[in-house]
C-alpha cells in the first residue's frame, strides 16, 4: 500500500463519518436560523439583547448602547423589563412607508399594530415616526435596523392555537408557504381568511389557486404585501421527525465519545489495595537500569551500545561513555562476528563484549556490555539478546559473539544465562523508581498467566520546551488511563519496548519471549497474544518510571509513525478504524463549537459540548483520589494541543507511514564528526558467520582475561 492510498482511505473514512454525523443531519433538516417567541422571552441579558419584530428577531446592542448606556432614555431595569425579549413590532409603523413593503393600495386609516402593545409597554413605548431632515421623507426605522437581524421567529402549532384563542373575534391567521400571516388584503385572500383564518391550518394550496385565478403578478403582489406588512413568523420545523433524527445523530456521536472516555476514566479509578513488594529472588535480566531495591545478586545490567558513534551533544562514542560510567578497566576485547537486521551486507556486523561489576553507594551489581561496531538501531539490539537467550534455552548453535557472551556469563560473572526468568526492556534515557522491579516481578509471581507487564511511564523533562509540555498529559492518558482501561478486559494491546518486562520462560522451562514463534520485535505484543492465548499481558500502575520525552518538534512528529504502523496491522479493527477517522474528530469538535456559538437556541450542539466537557471534568476526581494535582495544569496544555494530536499527527503519520527512519530519534556522528549513513548493495551469505554449539566450545574457553 502506498502512502497516497492510505491518505485516500483515511480521507474517505473521515468523509463518511462526518457525513453521517453532520452532513446527513443537514440534508434531513436544513439549518434554520430561528428562535421561538418563548426562547426570545428569556433573552433579557444586556450583553446579548434580543427582541422580535415583524416575524424576525434582532440583536440590538447598538440600540441598548444609545438608549441605556448613555442614559438617554431608559434605565437598565426598564429596558430589561419592558423591551428585551418582547415583540416590539408595535413600536414601528410600516404604514408611513407603505410603498416600501406593499404594492397594493393603502386603505385609509389602516393600522395593524397599536393594539399589540403589551401593558408594560404603554408607559415607555412610543411609535417611531418622523421625517428625514435632509429629504423630508418618512424614516423607515425597520430598514435602518436590518443589519441587526439575526433570524426568523419560529411559530409552532401550540403558538398558533394560543394566538387564535387569545382573541377569537379579531385574530385571524393563515399559514402559507411555510410562513404565518395575521392580516390580509384582497377579496380572494379575504375568503381564505374567513374560511381558514380561525383554524390556523396550512393554506398553501388555496394561495396557489389565487395564483391561477388572478395571475402570477397579482399573486406576487399579494404575497409581497403579506410578507412586508403582516409577517409574524415562519413554521417551526425543529421538532419534525427528520430534525429530531439529526439531533439524535449528533447526540449519539457525542454519547459514544463520552462513553469511551468515561469507561477509561472509571477503570483508572480502580482503588485496589496497593501491593507491598517483596524482595523476590528470581533472576532478572535488564538492559538499562539505575539503582533499585531489587537484590543486586539476582539481576544483571545488560547494556547494548548501538555502534561506535558519537551521540548528538557528546564528545566521545557511546560505548566509551558507558564503560567509563561502569568503571570498566582492562584490555580491549576482540570484535566478533554477529548477524544483525538489515539488507544485504548490512547484516554482517561485529561486536565487542565487556563484563564486570558496577559498584556505587555500597551496591554491587554484575553487568554485561555489548558494543556493536555497526549501527543497526534499537530493534536490532533487542533481537540480539532475544536470539541469544533463545539459543541458550534450546541449546542451538551460536555465532562467535554469542559464544563470547556465554563465556563472560559463566566464567566472568559466575552466572548461567539459562537461569533467568524475566527480562526488563528499558531505554537508556528512562529512570525507574526504586521499587518498580519488585512490583513487576510480584505481578508475574502472583499470576503465572502473565507473560508480559508494562509499567506506568511519565515524562521526566516536562519543562524542557513547549513540545515536552504538551506531552505530559498525553503520557498520562496513553501510559496510564488507556493501559488501565485495556487491562480490565484481560490484556493490554501494546507493551512498548522501552519500559516493559517479559517472562523469558516458565519454571518448567516453557519458552515464552524466547519462543521460536515470537522472536520478532516489531509485532512482539501481537505475537505473544497470538501464540499464548491462555496467557495475558498486564499493566502495573504501582511500578513507575520516567522517560525523556522528545524535546524538538521534528523528533516529536516522527514518533507517531511507528504507532501508526502498529495500528495499521496489529491492533484490533476498532483501533484501526478510530485511527483512520481520528482527523474527523477535530472537525466534529469545531462544528460543535461553531454551532453552539451561532445557534441562539443553544440546543443539541451545546448539550453535546457540555457532555464532553463534563466527562473531561471527571478527571478532577481522579486527580484528587490519586493525589496527582499537577496534572490539572498539564491537562489544560494538552487540550490546547488537541489539534496537533487529533489532526496534524495522524495526517503526518499517514503520509510518512512507509518512512522507517521514525525510530532514529538520536542524531549520530562518527568520531570524525560526520553523520553516519550506511548503504547495502552486496548480497549477504549467512555462512560467513560460523556457528557452534556451546558444548563443543566449552573445552576451548577458559576464565582467563575475563
Amino acid at each position: 500500500m502506498k502512502r497516497k492510498d492510505l491518505c485516500i482511505i483515511s480521507a474517505t473514512v473521515c468523509g463518511i463519518v462526518l457525513f453521517l454525523i453532520i452532513g446527513l443531519g443537514r440534508i434531513l433538516c436544513p439549518l434554520q436560523k430561528v428562535l421561538s417567541q418563548g426562547e426570545i422571552d428569556g433573552m433579557t441579558d444586556l450583553n446579548n439583547p434580543i427582541v422580535s419584530m415583524f416575524g424576525a428577531y434582532y440583536q440590538i446592542r447598538d440600540i441598548v448602547k444609545d438608549h441605556v448606556d448613555n442614559q438617554a432614555f431608559l434605565s437598565q431595569a426598564a429596558m430589561k423589563q419592558t423591551v428585551l425579549g418582547h415583540d416590539v413590532s408595535a413600536m414601528f409603523y410600516k404604514t408611513t412607508v407603505w410603498s416600501n413593503y406593499c404594492k397594493l393600495p393603502q386603505p385609509a386609516g389602516f393600522d395593524n399594530v397599536v393594539r399589540n402593545i403589551p401593558k408594560e409597554g404603554f408607559k415607555v413605548w412610543f411609535p417611531h415616526q418622523g421625517n428625514d431632515g435632509s429629504t423630508n421623507k418618512p424614516i423607515d426605522y425597520v430598514q435602518s435596523v436590518s443589519y441587526m437581524r439575526k433570524g426568523m421567529v419560529a411559530r409552532d402549532a401550540s403558538w398558533i392555537q394560543s394566538f387564535l384563542s387569545s382573541d377569537p373575534i379579531n385574530n385571524r391567521l393563515i399559514v402559507a408557504y411555510g410562513t404565518s400571516f395575521n392580516k390580509f388584503l384582497g377579496s380572494n385572500i379575504g375568503k381564505i381568511v374567513d374560511q381558514l383564518g380561525a383554524s390556523g391550518v396550512d393554506a398553501t394550496s388555496f394561495m396557489e389557486q389565487v395564483r391561477k385565478l388572478e395571475g402570477h403578478q397579482k399573486w406576487s403582489d399579494y404575497v409581497g404585501c403579506m410578507n412586508g406588512l403582516f409577517l409574524t413568523g415562519v413554521v417551526d420545523h425543529r421538532l419534525d421527525k427528520q430534525c429530531l433524527i439529526s439531533n439524535y445523530i449528533m447526540l449519539s456521536a457525542s454519547s459514544i465519545l463520552v462513553l469511551i472516555i468515561g469507561l477509561k476514566f472509571l477503570t483508572a479509578l480502580q482503588c485496589t489495595r496497593r501491593s507491598n513488594p517483596e524482595n523476590h529472588d528470581r533472576f532478572v535480566l535488564v538492559q538499562s537500569v539505575l539503582m533499585s531495591s531489587y537484590l543486586d545478586t539476582r539481576k544483571v545490567l545488560f547494556v547494548i551500545a548501538d555502534g561506535m558513534i558519537v551521540g548528538s551533544g557528546n564528545d566521545k562514542p557511546t560505548p566509551k561513555i558507558v564503560l567509563d560510567v561502569l568503571g570498566w578497566e582492562g584490555e580491549e576485547p576482540e570484535a566478533l562476528l554477529v548477524q544483525s537486521l538489515g539488507d544485504g551486507m548490512k547484516q554482517l556486523n561485529m561486536a565487542k563484549v565487556y563484563s564486570g561489576y558496577y559498584a556505587i553507594q555500597s551496591k554491587r551489581m554484575p553487568y554485561i556490555v555489548v558494543s556493536k561496531v555497526g549501527t543497526q538501531g534499537k530493534r536490532d539490539s533487542q533481537l540480539l539478546i532475544m536470539k541469544f537467550l533463545n539459543r541458550v534455552h534450546l541449546d542451538l548453535e551460536m555465532n562467535p559473539m554469542e559464544l563470547e557472551l556465554v563465556r563472560h556469563f559463566r566464567y566472568g560473572l559466575q552466572i548461567d544465562p539459562s537461569w533467568f526468568e524475566y527480562i526488563l526492556w528499558i531505554d537508556a534515557d528512562t529512570e525507574i523508581y526504586r521499587d518498580s522491579i519488585n512490583r513487576l516481578v510480584a505481578c508475574m509471581i502472583r499470576d503465572s498467566r502473565v507473560v508480559g507487564v508494562v509499567w506506568r511511564n511519565a515524562s521526566g523533562n516536562e519543562m524542557e520546551s513547549w513540545v515536552t509540555m504538551i506531552q505530559v498529559y498525553e503520557y498520562f492518558i496513553s501510559h496510564h488511563l488507556s493501559k488501565q482501561f485495556e487491562s480490565v478486559f484481560g490484556s493490554v494491546t501494546c507493551l512498548p519496548g522501552c519500559f516493559s518486562m517479559f517472562r523469558i520462560r516458565s519454571s518448567n522451562k516453557t519458552a515464552y519471549l524466547i519462543s521460536n514463534d515470537v522472536i520478532q520485535d516489531r509485532y512482539l505484543t501481537t505475537l505473544m497474544m497470538k501464540h499464548f492465548p491462555g496467557h495475558k499481558l498486564a499493566f502495573s500502575p504501582d511500578a513507575k518510571c520516567k522517560t525523556q520525552a522528545p524535546a524538538s518538534w521534528n523528533v516529536f512528529v516522527s514518533q507517531p509513525c511507528g504507532c501508526c504502523l502498529l495500528s495499521m496491522r496489529v491492533v484490533v479493527f476498532i483501533d484501526l478504524f478510530s485511527t483512520l477517522a481520528q482527523p474527523s474528530a477535530l472537525v466534529y469538535f469545531g462544528y460543535l463549537i461553531y454551532s453552539s456559538i451561532s445557534d441562539e437556541s443553544h440546543g443539541a450542539p451545546l448539550f453535546s459540548l457540555i457532555m464532553i466537557a463534563a466527562i473531561y471534568g471527571v478527571q478532577l476526581v481522579i486527580f484528587m483520589l490519586k493525589g496527582e494535582f499537577q496534572h490539572l495544569g498539564w491537562m489544560v496544555l494538552y487540550l490546547l494541543a488537541i489539534p496537533i494530536y487529533s489532526f496534524y499527527l495522524p495526517i503526518y503519520s499517514f503520509w510518512h507511514f512507509d518512512d522507517f527512519s521514525w525510530g532514529n530519534t538520536r542524531i549520530v556522528v562518527d568520531e570524525s564528526g560526520a553523520r553516519v549513513y550506511e548503504y547495502a548493495e552486496e548480497n549477504f551469505d549467512p555462512s560467513m558467520i560460523p556457528l557452534k554449539k556451546v558444548r563443543k566450545q566449552r573445552n576451548k574457553v577458559s576464565p582467563s582475561n575475563v
